[in-house]
């Protein structure tokens, strides 16, 4: 009897059209949006070699030698063009250089403020330092020249990467985060119908279930797995869509990043199921409650806006950010990607574990068996 009432169960969820819309069109739409929104963005903060262009005159080898070794090899600083100030500002104006270096002055034009104009110019602040160093080494302690300059030599990376963190992480990739998230609340769709249609005094389904021989929590049990079940396919898709279509990165770790979008997808079926079981609503006015809320969750974890969880923190609601759904599940892939260790993570899932565990409980209790002197 469990595995016909699954059946139904399943077959009843993959044919309700806001299931199909939110946990599996929406999430797509969305996820497109956010590639064509934020896909030139993290390309513009990627760093590469900055063209600039240098007026020097013959008398001034020494800089124009420190030029060609900045500008050699693939992870060169700088590409260099050697030409006359006009030609230079002409290059500046039509923007096809950074920045213009006045080889014999030692002095920057610049036509914009960013960052690859603050690299040249504090290049160009540490070589005029340098050349103060090497002119006072020469001035007064000649035979120390070699021992300094091999020095200057061994600190000079034109183009070094250093971690900052244990992993690789592009800001960008939280708003796909969050859309996980959002996806795997929404699967709460599917938990609100079970009780409504299994409670007599919600639905007239529920009327005509009650009176049938199956027990109720076998019924509420199979209809429950089955919810999970489809939701399971649902997260599946949404990170197979997001990594393989959008080609969206999520690390190394992509079975990891599979396994907690399943469980944080159990997450939103647990909550549904829990929404459902309250009060004698009707199904439209639960579903509609339940979406602001979710929505409302998904905005304080930072699906519009990327910073809203470290906001929260500084005005003393950071204690929000560790019960809110959308932000844990959110955080889980975030740590999946930055951290090598599992220890925060693992905090993260058990956070997850326990939501499921009390909001299924709560739904079960509140959907127990009751009896009606009238329907």
């Amino acid at each position: 009897m469990f595995f016909h009432c699954f059946k139904y169960g399943f077959l009843e969820a993959v044919r309700q059209k806001e299931i199909v819309f939110w946990v599996v069109i929406f999430p797509i739409i969305l996820g497109l949006l956010f590639k064509v929104a934020f896909g030139s963005v993290t390309e513009k903060t990627k760093f590469d070699t900055i063209e600039v262009a240098v007026v020097v005159s013959d008398e001034n080898e020494m800089f124009k030698s420190v030029m060609d070794g900045l500008s050699e090899g693939d992870e060169a600083l700088f590409k260099t063009s050697y030409c006359e100030e006009k030609k230079a500002l002409e290059l500046l104006e039509n923007k096809d250089v950074a920045g213009v270096i006045y080889g014999d002055e030692l002095e920057v034009t610049v036509s914009q403020s960013g960052i690859e104009q603050t690299i040249i110019k504090q290049f160009i602040v540490e070589y005029k330092a340098n050349v103060s160093v090497i002119s006072d080494t020469i001035k007064t302690n000649p035979q120390k020249l070699s021992e300094v300059t091999e020095m200057m030599n061994s600190e000079l990376k034109a183009n070094n990467e250093v971690k900052l963190i244990d992993g690789d992480y592009d800001p960008m990739v939280s708003y796909f985060y969050n859309l996980i998230a959002m996806t795997a609340l929404f699967g709460a769709y599917m938990g609100i119908f079970i009780p409504i249609r299994n409670q007599a005094n919600i639905s007239q389904l529920g009327a005509r279930k009650s009176c049938s021989p199956i027990k109720k929590s076998v019924a509420i049990s199979a209809s429950l797995c089955s919810a999970i079940f489809v939701q399971t396919i649902c997260m599946i898709i949404c990170v197979s869509y997001l990594r393989f279509v959008l080609g969206i990165d999520f690390g190394d770790k992509l079975i990891m990043v599979y396994i907690t979008a399943i469980f944080s997808g159990w997450v939103g079926v647990a909550l549904g199921f829990f929404v459902g079981s309250i009060g004698k609503m009707g199904e439209a006015a639960k579903i509609g409650l339940y979406t602001a809320v979710s929505l409302f969750l998904c905005f304080l974890s930072g699906l519009m806006v990327m910073n809203m969880k470290q906001n929260l923190e500084k005005i003393g609601l950071g204690w929000f950010n560790k019960i809110n759904p959308a932000a844990v599940i959110s955080d889980a892939f975030y740590c999946l990607n930055v951290y090598d260790d599992y220890e925060v993570y693992t905090t993260k899932i058990i956070t997850m574990a326990i939501t499921i565990v009390i909001f299924a409980v709560l739904g079960f209790i509140m959907t127990r068996k009751r009896k009606f002197k009238s329907l």
